[in-house]
């Protein structure tokens, strides 16, 4: 009603003593507003008591460890920080439903923190703290008869523990954003400037050679030979000025044009051949520690050359640049062979500038910004190990990062067919909470022992008391209100564990050296460690439902466009509760929780949405060198496995919830029963196992989790709790 008419009814029922009425049914406000003070006719709000029940114990969603995501019952409540309520008027009584389309609500509560950690017992079963359910008090508008909650769990731990996201919520909720956040990006300094100091090092070693003034004759060179192996002076050689490229090996020709390589020769081309020559369809592992591991082999070779003594002026000179090559090689590392490390990084820069020229100084500048262990690059900006990959251009002798396009093999249909990079690893997402419901109301205030507690009893009527309205809406003489449904998870989980399919594992070496036999590896406490879990197919951005963001359109685009990102992302977890295997093919690792976000695809059909590649990163501590899929994999070097999670599979299947809707919706507000890999509040179970051939498909790089074309390593059975359960997945295949 208009003001006036309130106020005109209100001295009526002064005149005639009326003091009873009870609400109106029509879209009038009730005349019963002389018996509630806490309704504000200018306003036409209510201040009442509003309550909702946290259902974390619905689903077990849940470092990452149990704790960090509250995976189950027994783990503490975290609290619920950067709460928002927002009331919705659905319509001229139209009651019972819930907010099925992107909209402006009636109003915006930001109420920050609204439970403090350890403040609920979310299944309503504790001995301390019984309650489920919070009451606050709001001032509701009339005709109020939905509601959105939106929250997130307190953060006390790390962004490795807890995740981290970008966190908005708006009263226009096509506004809402919950991104993943990246762990570098393009514009870090230290990051690129870390890797120019790499590339700037590995080209100068390339390229090693004498030049200038300096020439090859005897004098130069010092040439001493065994008696009786004087040879005759080769006049092809004075002040020739060559590189360690000159040697490489060619059809058993010397690129230096004497005729047949000689011993020395030969070894000093076929070092570098193997330096710079990455196999068919692999990539060259490109952190620190690789790096250091490939510099300390290929130094041990050289030195054998630089420590012979010649026959004859070509393997002087040979030994000549073997010897530049070692002096160049301990200016940035320490000692030859499996020890070698990168120096500290101020020897590194110091001697890096005593060699470069004042052009190369002002082009390449003074690398101030990088700060960390090289040793330790890409994890000291929080990458996988593996996301650091190597590109070799032999015709310019030229190394490169393949930051901004980190390729691997083709890309194939499953999800898009965009290149990945480095700036596409996250972070996992935090624990969010979402609720979308219809409301109860009362007209009678209660104390807090009278609501129910507990995710069943909340959305059962028997246990409300009779003067509850169910499907209702605010009105004038509004005490209380709750929301019908419980608050839910936003983000979706993933469980996974890894065992053990036999105790004798075969590698790589019969592909890769035929004719020779693989060589076997017996499994014992610590083989292998699990040092991280990279979740590939992931959307960055997710919208007001907790489902991919659009930039325009519907959900019901066709094929996907008008979403404002693609599911080119990749989670990577490293907080690992226990990184230990059984040597057993019984027992399996310690569950691992990795909180991710809804990959629902509105480009797909419900029964054909996207399978997800996950690759399990695992640290080599059999003590053995072995091959994997296109590479040697050192003894304590980082490789990956992969393993599929498909859908699609034969025997999965998933039960969508009966009582409330699941987004993503149907037009009509009803749940889209896509089965998918991850589906918000459910969690997913991935058992993986490793097999007897699962090593002839490790990586010593983090392939592009998006493509049809990596070797699957892994068996893994899936399934969802309320949901899909992925069991014996084996890696590799």
């Amino acid at each position: 009603m208009k003001n006036q008419v309130k106020f005109a009814l209100l001295s009526i029922m002064v005149l005639l003593g009326a003091v009873g009425f009870t609400a109106c049914s029509s879209s009038d406000e009730s005349t019963a507003a002389v018996d509630n003070p806490n309704y504000n006719p200018d306003t036409d709000e209510v201040n009442l008591q509003f309550v909702f029940n946290v259902s974390t114990g619905n689903t077990p969603i849940t470092r990452m460890s149990s704790a960090n995501t509250q995976a189950s019952l027994s783990d503490a409540f975290r609290g619920i920080d950067n709460a928002n309520i927002l009331p919705y008027k659905l319509g001229t009584r139209n009651d019972g439903g819930h907010v099925a389309a992107a909209s402006e609500a009636a109003r915006l509560f930001d109420l920050s923190t609204i439970l403090n950690s350890g403040s609920l017992d979310p299944d309503g079963n504790g001995t301390t703290v019984p309650q489920s359910h919070r009451i606050v008090e709001l001032s509701l508008p009339s005709e109020t008869n939905a509601m959105l909650f939106y929250g997130k769990a307190i953060k006390t731990g790390t962004d490795e523990q807890q995740g981290k996201i970008d966190f908005t919520v708006d009263k226009d909720v096509s506004n809402n954003s919950f991104k993943l956040v990246q762990r570098v990006y393009s514009d870090n300094k230290a990051f690129t400037d870390s890797e120019v100091l790499i590339v700037t090092i590995l080209n100068r070693i390339i390229r090693n050679g004498f030049g200038g003034t300096e020439s090859w004759n005897n004098n130069t060179i010092n040439v001493t030979y065994p008696d009786n192996a004087q040879p005759t002076d080769d006049n092809t050689f004075k002040n020739q000025k060559l590189d360690w490229s000159d040697y490489a090996n060619a059809a058993g020709e010397s690129p230096v044009t004497h005729g047949d390589m000689t011993a020395l020769e030969e070894i000093l081309g076929d070092a570098y051949d193997r330096f710079v020559t990455i196999r068919s369809g692999s990539v060259r592992a490109g952190s620190g520690e690789a790096i250091a591991r490939q510099i300390g082999d290929v130094w041990q070779v050289i030195n054998k050359v630089k420590d012979a003594t010649p026959t004859s002026l070509a393997e002087a000179v040979a030994r000549a640049v073997a010897g530049r090559l070692s002096t160049r090689f301990a200016n940035y590392f320490k000692e030859a062979g499996v020890n070698c490390k990168w120096l500290p990084l101020s020897n590194v820069k110091n001697n890096l500038a005593n060699h470069l020229s004042e052009n190369e100084k002002k082009a390449l500048g003074d690398f101030s910004a990088v700060t960390g262990d090289l040793n330790e690059f890409p994890t000291n900006f929080n990458l996988p190990k593996g996301a650091a990959q190597l590109s070799i251009d032999k015709a310019e002798r030229t190394v490169t990062y393949n930051s901004d396009k980190v390729s691997f093999g083709t890309i194939g249909e499953v999800n898009y067919a965009e290149a990945t990079s480095v700036y596409n690893y996250m972070y996992p997402a935090e624990l969010c909470y979402f609720g979308n419901s219809p409301l109860r109301t009362s007209a009678t205030s209660h104390v807090p022992s009278e609501y129910p507690d507990g995710v069943g009893n909340w959305t059962n009527d028997t246990k409300w008391t009779a003067d509850w309205s169910n499907d209702s809406h605010v009105l004038s003489d509004t005490r209380s209100v709750a929301m019908r449904d419980n608050i839910n998870y936003g983000t979706a989980m993933l469980q996974s564990t890894v065992k053990y399919s036999t105790l004798t594992l075969k590698d790589n070496n019969s592909g890769i050296n035929s004719p020779e036999e693989d060589k076997k590896i017996e499994v014992k406490a610590g083989t292998f460690e699990l040092t991280g879990i990279l979740i590939g197919g992931q959307n960055n951005e997710m919208g007001w439902d907790y489902v991919r963001k659009y930039t325009s359109g519907t959900a019901a685009t066709a094929a996907g466009e008008g979403h404002s990102e693609k599911f080119n992302y990749v989670i990577f977890d490293k907080d690992i509760p226990s990184t230990a295997i059984p040597a057993s093919t019984t027992e399996a690792s310690e569950p691992n929780y990795t909180l991710v976000f809804d990959n629902y695809d509105n480009g797909k059909g419900d029964d054909e949405q996207n399978a997800v590649y996950v690759a399990l990163e695992f640290k080599n501590g059999s003590g053995q060198d072995f091959y994997g899929q296109h590479n040697l994999i050192r003894s304590g070097g980082t490789f990956y496995i992969v393993g599929k999670l498909d859908p699609t599979a034969a025997g999965l299947s998933v039960t969508f919830p009966t009582d409330y809707a699941l987004p993503p919706y149907n037009a009509d507000g009803t749940t889209i029963e896509a089965k998918r890999v991850f589906i918000q509040d459910y969690m997913t179970t991935a058992n993986f196992t490793i097999g007897d051939e699962s090593l002839k498909h490790a990586y010593v790089t983090v392939p592009d989790l998006r493509s049809t074309q990596i070797s699957l390593g892994l068996n893994v059975d899936v399934s969802w709790s309320a949901g899909l359960v992925f069991d014996n997945v084996e890696l590799g295949k």
